[in-house]
Protein backbone atom coordinates (compact mmCIF):
# COMPACT_ATOMS: atom_id res chain seq x y z
CA UNK A 1 0.00 0.00 0.00
CA UNK A 2 1.56 3.19 -0.72
CA UNK A 3 0.70 6.99 -0.20
CA UNK A 4 -0.12 9.98 -2.17
CA UNK A 5 2.42 12.80 -1.92
CA UNK A 6 0.32 15.06 -0.16
CA UNK A 7 -0.97 11.98 2.77
CA UNK A 8 3.02 12.03 3.26
CA UNK A 9 3.66 15.79 3.22
CA UNK A 10 0.84 16.64 5.98
CA UNK A 11 2.21 13.56 8.01
CA UNK A 12 5.15 15.07 8.03
CA UNK A 13 3.65 18.46 8.89
CA UNK A 14 1.38 17.12 11.68
CA UNK A 15 4.95 15.38 13.34
CA UNK A 16 7.18 18.31 13.32
CA UNK A 17 4.29 20.62 15.10
CA UNK A 18 3.41 18.58 18.14
CA UNK A 19 3.34 19.41 21.55
CA UNK A 20 5.01 17.60 24.52
CA UNK A 21 4.09 14.13 25.67
CA UNK A 22 2.54 13.33 28.76
CA UNK A 23 5.35 12.24 30.20
CA UNK A 24 8.02 15.06 29.67
CA UNK A 25 5.36 17.77 31.32
CA UNK A 26 4.88 15.23 34.17
CA UNK A 27 8.64 15.37 34.44
CA UNK A 28 8.84 18.86 34.18
CA UNK A 29 6.13 19.28 36.59
CA UNK A 30 8.01 16.95 39.39
CA UNK A 31 11.27 18.85 38.73
CA UNK A 32 9.62 22.33 39.32
CA UNK A 33 7.89 21.37 42.33
CA UNK A 34 11.17 20.08 44.04
CA UNK A 35 12.53 23.61 42.72
CA UNK A 36 9.72 25.59 44.24
CA UNK A 37 9.60 23.49 47.46
CA UNK A 38 13.91 24.13 47.87
CA UNK A 39 13.06 27.93 47.59
CA UNK A 40 10.28 28.11 49.67
CA UNK A 41 12.15 26.57 52.40
CA UNK A 42 14.79 28.88 52.04
CA UNK A 43 12.84 32.08 51.93
CA UNK A 44 10.90 30.85 55.32
CA UNK A 45 14.67 29.98 56.86
CA UNK A 46 15.42 33.19 56.02
CA UNK A 47 12.24 35.21 57.56
CA UNK A 48 12.53 32.93 61.05
CA UNK A 49 16.37 34.30 61.39
CA UNK A 50 15.76 38.09 60.28
CA UNK A 51 12.21 37.64 62.81
CA UNK A 52 14.53 35.89 65.85
CA UNK A 53 17.12 38.42 65.15
CA UNK A 54 15.20 41.87 65.30
CA UNK A 55 13.49 40.36 68.31
CA UNK A 56 16.82 39.49 70.35
CA UNK A 57 17.56 43.35 69.45
CA UNK A 58 14.42 44.81 70.34
CA UNK A 59 13.18 46.01 67.30
CA UNK A 60 10.50 44.28 66.16
CA UNK A 61 8.22 45.40 68.89
CA UNK A 62 5.74 48.52 68.60
CA UNK A 63 7.89 50.48 70.77
CA UNK A 64 10.25 50.42 68.19
CA UNK A 65 8.37 51.92 65.87
CA UNK A 66 7.85 54.47 68.43
CA UNK A 67 11.37 55.38 68.87
CA UNK A 68 12.01 55.50 65.47
CA UNK A 69 9.44 57.89 65.13
CA UNK A 70 10.51 60.05 68.16
CA UNK A 71 14.01 59.95 67.25
CA UNK A 72 13.16 61.39 63.19
CA UNK A 73 11.52 64.18 64.75
CA UNK A 74 14.12 64.99 66.82
CA UNK A 75 16.68 65.24 64.04
CA UNK A 76 14.42 66.87 62.04
CA UNK A 77 13.51 69.53 64.94
CA UNK A 78 14.63 73.68 64.85
CA UNK A 79 15.11 73.39 68.57
CA UNK A 80 14.41 71.02 71.37
CA UNK A 81 13.89 71.45 75.57
CA UNK A 82 12.94 69.19 78.16
CA UNK A 83 10.14 70.31 80.21
CA UNK A 84 10.56 67.20 82.85
CA UNK A 85 12.93 64.36 82.58
CA UNK A 86 9.99 62.56 80.87
CA UNK A 87 8.68 65.00 78.26
CA UNK A 88 10.34 66.43 75.14
CA UNK A 89 9.23 69.34 73.12
CA UNK A 90 10.30 70.09 69.65
CA UNK A 91 9.70 73.23 67.50
CA UNK A 92 9.89 73.16 63.43
CA UNK A 93 11.65 76.27 61.39
CA UNK A 94 7.89 77.73 61.45
CA UNK A 95 7.34 77.38 65.41
CA UNK A 96 4.42 74.63 65.36
CA UNK A 97 5.49 71.87 68.70
CA UNK A 98 5.33 68.87 69.31
CA UNK A 99 5.31 67.14 72.20
CA UNK A 100 6.16 63.39 73.71
CA UNK A 101 5.27 62.74 77.25
CA UNK A 102 4.95 60.38 80.02
CA UNK A 103 1.11 60.43 81.79
CA UNK A 104 -0.70 57.98 83.60
CA UNK A 105 1.78 54.52 81.82
CA UNK A 106 1.27 56.27 78.77
CA UNK A 107 3.14 57.39 76.23
CA UNK A 108 1.21 60.70 74.58
CA UNK A 109 1.69 63.03 71.99
CA UNK A 110 0.75 66.23 70.95
CA UNK A 111 0.34 67.69 67.65
CA UNK A 112 1.16 71.07 66.35
CA UNK A 113 -2.98 71.85 66.50
CA UNK A 114 -3.38 70.56 69.30
CA UNK A 115 -4.42 66.97 69.05
CA UNK A 116 -3.33 64.41 71.42
CA UNK A 117 -2.80 60.42 71.14
CA UNK A 118 -1.53 57.31 73.32
CA UNK A 119 1.06 55.65 71.25
CA UNK A 120 2.03 52.76 73.70
CA UNK A 121 0.65 51.87 77.39
CA UNK A 122 1.39 50.18 80.40
CA UNK A 123 4.71 52.26 80.23
CA UNK A 124 6.71 51.60 83.24
CA UNK A 125 9.55 54.43 82.09
CA UNK A 126 10.31 56.81 79.78
CA UNK A 127 13.36 59.24 80.39
CA UNK A 128 15.20 62.00 78.07
CA UNK A 129 18.52 63.20 78.35
CA UNK A 130 19.99 66.19 76.93
CA UNK A 131 23.28 67.42 75.42
CA UNK A 132 23.80 70.75 74.59
CA UNK A 133 26.10 73.09 72.52
CA UNK A 134 26.82 76.96 73.10
CA UNK A 135 25.11 79.33 71.18
CA UNK A 136 25.67 83.42 71.09
CA UNK A 137 22.34 85.36 71.79
CA UNK A 138 21.85 88.69 70.46
CA UNK A 139 21.66 90.87 73.13
CA UNK A 140 20.41 95.23 73.43
CA UNK A 141 23.12 96.17 71.34
CA UNK A 142 25.94 99.02 72.76
CA UNK A 143 26.38 102.20 71.94
CA UNK A 144 30.21 103.85 71.28
CA UNK A 145 31.86 107.18 70.53
CA UNK A 146 35.06 106.89 68.91
CA UNK A 147 37.81 106.19 65.93
CA UNK A 148 35.75 103.95 63.20
CA UNK A 149 38.96 104.41 60.72
CA UNK A 150 42.59 105.39 61.36
CA UNK A 151 45.27 105.29 58.24
CA UNK A 152 48.36 104.54 59.60
CA UNK A 153 51.71 106.88 59.35
CA UNK A 154 54.53 105.38 57.30
CA UNK A 155 57.76 104.88 58.84
CA UNK A 156 59.25 107.46 56.09
CA UNK A 157 59.10 111.57 56.60
CA UNK A 158 56.42 113.44 55.75
CA UNK A 159 56.19 115.94 52.77
CA UNK A 160 54.14 119.11 52.54
CA UNK A 161 51.22 118.75 50.00
CA UNK A 162 49.69 121.80 48.73
CA UNK A 163 46.20 121.07 47.12
CA UNK A 164 46.04 123.63 43.45
CA UNK A 165 43.53 126.32 43.67
CA UNK A 166 40.16 125.17 42.52
CA UNK A 167 41.56 121.17 43.46
CA UNK A 168 40.74 118.88 45.68
CA UNK A 169 42.19 116.25 47.75
CA UNK A 170 40.38 112.97 48.57
CA UNK A 171 40.80 110.52 50.95
CA UNK A 172 39.61 106.83 51.19
CA UNK A 173 38.64 104.51 53.97
CA UNK A 174 36.46 101.48 54.54
CA UNK A 175 33.81 101.49 57.05
CA UNK A 176 34.16 98.60 59.61
CA UNK A 177 32.32 95.01 59.82
CA UNK A 178 33.71 93.58 63.32
CA UNK A 179 34.34 95.20 65.95
CA UNK A 180 37.78 94.28 66.08
CA UNK A 181 38.69 95.99 62.76
CA UNK A 182 38.00 99.31 64.73
CA UNK A 183 41.37 100.81 65.44
CA UNK A 184 42.34 99.71 69.29
CA UNK A 185 40.50 96.51 68.73
CA UNK A 186 36.84 97.10 69.69
CA UNK A 187 35.41 95.35 73.01
CA UNK A 188 34.92 91.58 71.41
CA UNK A 189 35.87 89.74 68.27
CA UNK A 190 32.45 87.89 67.89
CA UNK A 191 30.80 91.28 67.71
CA UNK A 192 29.57 93.42 64.83
CA UNK A 193 28.63 96.61 63.91
CA UNK A 194 25.12 97.84 62.99
CA UNK A 195 25.36 101.70 62.58
CA UNK A 196 27.80 104.66 62.72
CA UNK A 197 28.11 107.86 61.59
CA UNK A 198 31.29 110.35 61.31
CA UNK A 199 31.24 113.30 63.78
CA UNK A 200 35.34 113.97 64.04
CA UNK A 201 37.85 114.10 60.79
CA UNK A 202 41.70 114.37 62.23
CA UNK A 203 44.47 114.97 60.12
CA UNK A 204 47.86 116.98 59.73
CA UNK A 205 46.55 120.33 57.70
CA UNK A 206 47.43 124.08 57.31
CA UNK A 207 45.31 126.82 55.61
CA UNK A 208 46.67 130.12 53.43
CA UNK A 209 43.86 132.59 53.55
CA UNK A 210 43.08 134.04 49.84
CA UNK A 211 42.64 137.60 48.82
CA UNK A 212 38.82 137.59 50.11
CA UNK A 213 40.25 136.12 53.95
CA UNK A 214 36.90 134.64 54.29
CA UNK A 215 37.26 131.61 52.48
CA UNK A 216 36.36 128.32 54.28
CA UNK A 217 37.55 124.25 53.49
CA UNK A 218 34.33 122.19 52.34
CA UNK A 219 34.79 118.37 53.41
CA UNK A 220 32.49 116.48 51.67
CA UNK A 221 31.85 111.96 52.26
CA UNK A 222 30.67 109.95 49.21
CA UNK A 223 30.81 106.73 48.43
CA UNK A 224 34.06 105.24 46.85
CA UNK A 225 34.27 103.43 43.44
CA UNK A 226 35.75 100.74 45.59
CA UNK A 227 36.59 99.34 48.78
CA UNK A 228 39.93 100.99 49.43
CA UNK A 229 39.47 103.47 46.53
CA UNK A 230 39.55 107.37 46.61
CA UNK A 231 37.89 108.48 43.83
CA UNK A 232 34.42 109.56 44.94
CA UNK A 233 31.12 107.69 43.26
CA UNK A 234 28.17 110.04 42.59
CA UNK A 235 26.61 112.98 44.60
CA UNK A 236 27.80 114.02 47.77
CA UNK A 237 26.30 112.29 50.78
CA UNK A 238 26.59 115.41 52.31
CA UNK A 239 29.34 118.31 53.19
CA UNK A 240 30.33 120.75 56.01
CA UNK A 241 32.11 124.12 55.89
CA UNK A 242 34.84 124.87 58.23
CA UNK A 243 35.86 128.74 58.57
CA UNK A 244 39.52 128.86 57.30
CA UNK A 245 40.41 131.12 60.10
CA UNK A 246 39.50 128.05 62.64
CA UNK A 247 42.93 126.22 60.65
CA UNK A 248 46.01 126.27 61.76
CA UNK A 249 48.17 128.78 59.40
CA UNK A 250 50.48 127.26 56.82
CA UNK A 251 54.19 129.21 56.76
CA UNK A 252 56.14 129.42 53.92
CA UNK A 253 59.72 129.21 54.20
CA UNK A 254 62.01 130.44 51.67
CA UNK A 255 60.73 127.87 48.60
CA UNK A 256 58.37 126.15 49.92
CA UNK A 257 55.93 125.09 52.79
CA UNK A 258 56.57 123.67 56.22
CA UNK A 259 55.32 120.40 56.71
CA UNK A 260 52.46 120.96 59.07
CA UNK A 261 52.68 119.57 62.62
CA UNK A 262 50.14 117.92 64.87
CA UNK A 263 46.79 116.53 63.91
CA UNK A 264 43.72 118.80 63.74
CA UNK A 265 40.75 117.76 64.48
CA UNK A 266 37.72 118.80 62.52
CA UNK A 267 34.32 118.68 63.30
CA UNK A 268 31.93 117.55 60.95
CA UNK A 269 28.40 116.87 62.90
CA UNK A 270 26.72 118.67 60.24
CA UNK A 271 27.27 115.71 57.29
CA UNK A 272 25.12 113.59 59.37
CA UNK A 273 24.62 110.56 57.23
CA UNK A 274 25.04 106.76 58.47
CA UNK A 275 27.39 105.00 57.06
CA UNK A 276 27.24 100.99 56.38
CA UNK A 277 29.54 98.64 57.42
CA UNK A 278 31.57 96.92 55.16
CA UNK A 279 31.37 99.89 52.51
CA UNK A 280 34.14 102.14 51.14
CA UNK A 281 33.64 105.75 51.42
CA UNK A 282 35.36 109.05 50.17
CA UNK A 283 36.58 112.09 52.38
CA UNK A 284 37.16 115.02 49.75
CA UNK A 285 38.25 118.14 51.05
CA UNK A 286 37.94 121.23 49.23
CA UNK A 287 39.67 124.96 49.24
CA UNK A 288 37.13 127.76 48.61
CA UNK A 289 38.02 130.52 46.45
CA UNK A 290 41.84 131.21 46.56
CA UNK A 291 42.89 129.90 49.81
CA UNK A 292 45.22 127.14 49.94
CA UNK A 293 45.36 123.92 51.56
CA UNK A 294 48.75 122.41 52.97
CA UNK A 295 48.67 118.97 54.20
CA UNK A 296 51.55 116.41 55.49
CA UNK A 297 51.93 113.19 53.34
CA UNK A 298 54.22 110.42 52.81
CA UNK A 299 55.62 109.24 49.50
CA UNK A 300 55.03 105.51 49.12
CA UNK A 301 56.38 102.77 46.37
CA UNK A 302 54.81 104.65 42.96
CA UNK A 303 53.78 100.82 41.97
CA UNK A 304 52.17 99.99 45.48
CA UNK A 305 48.66 98.45 45.06
CA UNK A 306 46.68 101.27 47.40
CA UNK A 307 44.90 103.89 45.48
CA UNK A 308 43.37 105.62 48.57
CA UNK A 309 44.78 109.52 48.06
CA UNK A 310 43.74 111.27 44.70
CA UNK A 311 43.94 114.42 43.94
CA UNK A 312 41.53 116.37 41.02
CA UNK A 313 44.08 119.68 40.23
CA UNK A 314 41.88 121.59 38.65
CA UNK A 315 37.71 122.16 38.77
CA UNK A 316 36.13 120.00 36.51
CA UNK A 317 39.38 117.51 35.95
CA UNK A 318 39.49 114.10 37.00
CA UNK A 319 41.05 112.70 40.10
CA UNK A 320 44.66 111.12 39.59
CA UNK A 321 45.99 108.43 42.34
CA UNK A 322 49.05 109.63 43.95
CA UNK A 323 51.55 107.49 45.07
CA UNK A 324 51.19 108.98 48.74
CA UNK A 325 49.60 108.28 52.34
CA UNK A 326 47.93 110.94 53.76
CA UNK A 327 47.73 110.00 57.76
CA UNK A 328 43.82 110.79 58.89
CA UNK A 329 41.62 109.43 61.68
CA UNK A 330 37.57 109.35 61.13
CA UNK A 331 35.25 108.79 64.53
CA UNK A 332 31.76 109.19 65.10
CA UNK A 333 28.90 107.50 67.35
CA UNK A 334 28.13 103.42 66.45
CA UNK A 335 26.72 101.00 67.59
CA UNK A 336 27.87 97.29 68.17
CA UNK A 337 25.70 94.10 68.82
CA UNK A 338 26.03 92.45 72.18
CA UNK A 339 25.65 88.36 72.61
CA UNK A 340 25.52 86.38 75.68
CA UNK A 341 26.22 82.67 75.47
CA UNK A 342 23.64 80.26 76.13
CA UNK A 343 23.46 76.46 76.20
CA UNK A 344 20.95 74.98 73.78
CA UNK A 345 19.68 71.39 73.43
CA UNK A 346 21.95 69.80 70.42
CA UNK A 347 21.41 65.59 71.14
CA UNK A 348 18.65 63.61 72.74
CA UNK A 349 18.83 60.50 74.19
CA UNK A 350 15.43 58.44 74.99
CA UNK A 351 15.25 55.45 77.30
CA UNK A 352 12.06 53.47 77.52
CA UNK A 353 10.18 50.43 79.16
CA UNK A 354 6.94 48.99 78.87
CA UNK A 355 5.96 45.93 80.93
CA UNK A 356 7.09 42.84 80.59
CA UNK A 357 9.73 43.88 77.73
CA UNK A 358 13.43 44.79 77.73
CA UNK A 359 15.16 48.92 78.33
CA UNK A 360 15.45 50.14 74.80
CA UNK A 361 17.30 53.44 74.30
CA UNK A 362 18.01 55.54 71.22
CA UNK A 363 19.49 58.64 70.58
CA UNK A 364 19.28 61.59 67.94
CA UNK A 365 21.15 64.98 67.32
CA UNK A 366 18.97 68.45 66.58
CA UNK A 367 21.01 68.25 63.06
CA UNK A 368 20.19 72.17 62.81
CA UNK A 369 21.69 72.52 65.67
CA UNK A 370 25.02 70.50 65.83
CA UNK A 371 26.24 70.47 62.43
CA UNK A 372 26.47 74.39 62.15
CA UNK A 373 30.11 75.87 63.24
CA UNK A 374 28.06 79.52 63.47
CA UNK A 375 27.99 80.65 66.91
CA UNK A 376 24.98 82.56 66.29
CA UNK A 377 22.74 79.79 65.21
CA UNK A 378 20.46 77.96 67.07
CA UNK A 379 17.05 79.20 68.52
CA UNK A 380 15.94 79.36 72.54
CA UNK A 381 12.64 77.93 73.28
CA UNK A 382 10.42 80.64 73.74
CA UNK A 383 11.85 82.45 70.60
CA UNK A 384 10.18 82.93 67.17
CA UNK A 385 12.26 80.96 64.63
CA UNK A 386 14.51 83.48 62.04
Amino acid sequence: MSFSPNVSKSYRTLRSSRGFTLPEVLLSGVLGAMLLSALAYATAEFAIGVTHMEKKAGISSGEDMVLRRMTRDIREAWWADLPSTTSVRLSDPNGNLTQYYLEDGELKVQMPNGDIGVLLTDVTSLGFEAGETQRLREAAPTLWNGALYTRAIPGNSALPLEVPQGGQIALAFQSPVEDDELPGGGVDGDEVLRAMSITLLSTQLAWQAGSAGDEALKISVYESWAPGSARPLGTSMGSVEIPGVALPIANWNDSAWDVPVGDTTLSVTGIAQSLTPGVGYTVVLEAEGDAKLIMAAHPEVPDSDRDDVALKSVAGGSFVNLPLAIPFTVSGPHTISSSSPTDVVSTISVSLNVSNQAVQTRSATLLGQAVSDDPWSGVIPGEAAP
